[in-house]
C-alpha cells in the first residue's frame, strides 16, 4: 500500500498534506500519523508503524518541484518531517 501512495503522488500535480504528532511525556515527541489527500483520494497513514520506511516512500513527491504541496499551520509539520523520516520540502 506504501509503495502504490509513492506511485500516486508522483502523478498528481498537488497534494495536501497534515501531520499528527504526540509530545505527552516525552521532550521530542513523535509524529503519530501523516495525512495526505490529492482531491482525489485521501490517505491517513500510521507514521508509528511505518516509521522506517516512510521517508523513502514520501521524499521523490515531497522534493519535486513539479508537485506543490499543500499544508496549513504547517511550522511543526515542516519541522516534523526533517526531523522524523529526512523528508524535505
Amino acid at each position: 500500500a506504501l509503495s502504490q501512495l509513492k506511485e500516486k503522488l508522483m502523478q498528481v500535480r498537488e497534494f495536501a498534506v497534515d501531520l499528527e504528532h504526540h509530545a505527552g511525556r516525552c521532550y521530542l515527541g513523535v509524529t503519530c500519523t501523516i495525512q495526505i489527500s490529492t482531491g482525489a483520494t485521501d490517505y491517513v497513514v500510521d507514521a508509528l508503524a511505518l516509521h522506517d520506511a516512510l521517508g523513502d516512500a514520501l521524499r521523490p513527491a515531497f522534493t519535486s518541484p513539479h508537485i506543490t504541496k499543500v499544508l496549513h499551520g504547517c511550522a511543526n509539520d515542516v519541522l516534523w518531517l526533517q526531523r522524523d523520516f529526512h523528508v524535505y520540502l
